[in-house]
C-alpha cells in the first residue's frame, strides 16, 4: 500500500487542520453529596459552621456537580477561616494528576479571599502547604480554583487537612464550595499512516487507530483536490481503523484524511493520502488482499478475549478455536509488514493467550470447536451433545501458538510472558489421552 500513498507536507495540512482540544481526565474528590458517606467534613475554626445543603434552595446557588454543595458560615473571625477533608476507607494518588480543582462562589463581599490554600499533613514532598490560582474576585458567581500539584507523588492521600481561606476583609460572611476533583491532562493521539488502495468500484482506506482509551470512532474526509474544500463522509463516528468509500468509476483521484473522537473532541487530521483506480499490479492486488485479511482478524476479534470472531452471522460472542490459531499467525505478518506496530501485535497475542489459558474451558488441555469470547465457556458445534474438545481446531490452534512462540523472541516482558504461556498451552494440550488405545511406548 505505501507505493500508493500520497503525503501532503505540514504547510497543506496547517490548511485544512478541524478544531482539536486535549481530552482531559478528571478524578472527583467531593461534591458534598450526602451519598458520599466516606467523607467528613469539619470546620477548623469555633467561628465556623460548615453544612451540606441543597444547591439552589433557600439562597444557596444551583451546584456545579450533583444537588449539594457546602455552605461555609463564618462569624467574627479575624479574616481567615479554614475546613477540613478525611475519606474512610479511601485514597488518591497524586502522581499523574496535574491539578487540584475546586469551585468557589463567594456570597458576601466580606467574604473575598486574598489568598486560598491547601494545608494537608500527607502531602508528598513534605512541603505540606499548596497555594491556589484564579482567586474569585466577584461575588455572586461560581470561580474555579486551582492547586498544582503535577510535582506531588503522594499515593495514599486521605485527609485534606485543611483548606484555607484568608485575607477576607469582613468578620463575617459566607461562601460556598463545590466539586472537589483532580484534572490531568490526557495525550490526544491522532490516526496515523493513512493509505489508500484503489479499485474499480470503490476505495479502500486504512489508518494506524489512535491510542487513546477515549476514543470513541473516526471521521473520513474527502475531497477532489489536495487543498480541498473536504467533505465529511461519515455521520457518526465510525468504528474501527478501516474504511470504504463506494465511488464509482471515472470518479478521478480522490484525497482523504481522517480524524479521531475522543471524548466527544475531534483531533487534527492525519496526512492526506490519494488513490485514483488504473489498474492494479500484482503486488499491489496481493498487498490489498492482505491488508484487508488481517483487518478482519485484528479489528473484528472479540474485545474482550482477543479471540477470532467464527463470522458476522454466528454472534456476537461466538469465536473459534481454529480462526483463532490462524489468527495468531496473521498478527505475526501483520506485526512484520507493519500494518500494526509490534509491540501492539504482542499486547494482542498476550490478551489472548491468557485468555486461552485463564478463562477458556479446556478437555485435557483441548479447546472446544466454539468458544464464548466473554466468558470462556464452550458453546456447541452443531448439535447440543457437540459441546467437548475438537482435536482438529486444537491442532489449528496449536499451530498459532507455536508461531507465535517462535516470532515474539524479545527480552521484554511481555514477548518472554507470550514464550511462557504459549509453551504452557502447547504442552498441556494431552494429545494421547485422545488415542483410541494407550501407547505401547
Amino acid at each position: 500500500m505505501d507505493a500508493r500513498l500520497t503525503r501532503i507536507g505540514a504547510a497543506l495540512a496547517a490548511i485544512i487542520l478541524v478544531n482539536a482540544a486535549a481530552a482531559d481526565t478528571y478524578t472527583p474528590l467531593t461534591s458534598y453529596e450526602a451519598s458520599e458517606t466516606t467523607l467528613t467534613v469539619s470546620a477548623g475554626d469555633d467561628g465556623l459552621v460548615v453544612a451540606r445543603v441543597t444547591g439552589g434552595v433557600a439562597g444557596a446557588p444551583p451546584a456545579t456537580d450533583g444537588s449539594y454543595v457546602l455552605k461555609l458560615t463564618f462569624t467574627g473571625e479575624d479574616g481567615k477561616v479554614e475546613y477540613r477533608h478525611f475519606w474512610s476507607g479511601t485514597t488518591y494518588a497524586l502522581d499523574e494528576e496535574e491539578e487540584l480543582l475546586a469551585d468557589v462562589y463567594i456570597a458576601t463581599s466580606s467574604a473575598l479571599p486574598s489568598l486560598i490554600g491547601i494545608w494537608s499533613p500527607n502531602w508528598n514532598p513534605p512541603d505540606a502547604w499548596q497555594v491556589a490560582a484564579g482567586l474569585p474576585d466577584a461575588t455572586g458567581v461560581w470561580k474555579t480554583v486551582s492547586f498544582n500539584v503535577s510535582t506531588r507523588t503522594q499515593t495514599g492521600l486521605d485527609q485534606i487537612w485543611a483548606l484555607v481561606f484568608e485575607g477576607m476583609p469582613g468578620a463575617d460572611g459566607t461562601i460556598y464550595v463545590d466539586n472537589l476533583r483532580f484534572r490531568r491532562p490526557t495525550e490526544v493521539t491522532t490516526p496515523t499512516n493513512l493509505g489508500v488502495v484503489a479499485f474499480a468500484e470503490h476505495n479502500l482506506l486504512a489508518w494506524n487507530p489512535s491510542t487513546d482509551s477515549g476514543t470513541e470512532g473516526y471521521h473520513v474526509y474527502r475531497s477532489a483536490s489536495a487543498g480541498g474544500p473536504f467533505t465529511r463522509l461519515t455521520v457518526t463516528p465510525h468504528p474501527e481503523p478501516t474504511y470504504t468509500d463506494a465511488v464509482g468509476p471515472g470518479t478521478g483521484r480522490s484525497y482523504y484524511y481522517a480524524t479521531a473522537v475522543i471524548d466527544g473532541q475531534e483531533t487534527a487530521p492525519s496526512t492526506v493520502a490519494s488513490a485514483e483506480y488504473n489498474g492494479l499490479t500484482d503486488e499491489e492486488l496481493l498487498d490489498a488482499l492482505q491488508q484487508a485479511t488481517f483487518s478482519y482478524f485484528w479489528d473484528f476479534a472479540h474485545p474482550a478475549s482477543g479471540l477470532t470472531r467464527e463470522g458476522l452471522f454466528h454472534g456476537y460472542d461466538v469465536c473459534a478455536t481454529g480462526g483463532t490459531g490462524m489468527g495468531l499467525m496473521c498478527i505475526v505478518v501483520g506485526a512484520n509488514r507493519g500494518f500494526v506496530t509490534r509491540s501492539a501485535a504482542a499486547d494482542r497475542v498476550l490478551q489472548m493467550l491468557t485468555f486461552l489459558g485463564e478463562t477458556a474451558v479446556r478437555y485435557h488441555g483441548a479447546w472446544s470447536h466454539w468458544i464464548n469470547g466473554t466468558t470462556g465457556a464452550t458453546i456447541p458445534f452443531g448439535v447440543a451433545e457437540d459441546n467437548g474438545a475438537d482435536l482438529v481446531e486444537t491442532s489449528y490452534l496449536a499451530q498459532g501458538l507455536l508461531t507465535v512462540r517462535q516470532y515474539f523472541d524479545g527480552a521484554d516482558p511481555v514477548e518472554t510472558e507470550i514464550r511462557t504461556r504459549a509453551t504452557d498451552l502447547w504442552e498441556g494440550i494431552e494429545w494421547d489421552w485422545y488415542r483410541r488405545y494407550p501407547s505401547s511406548e
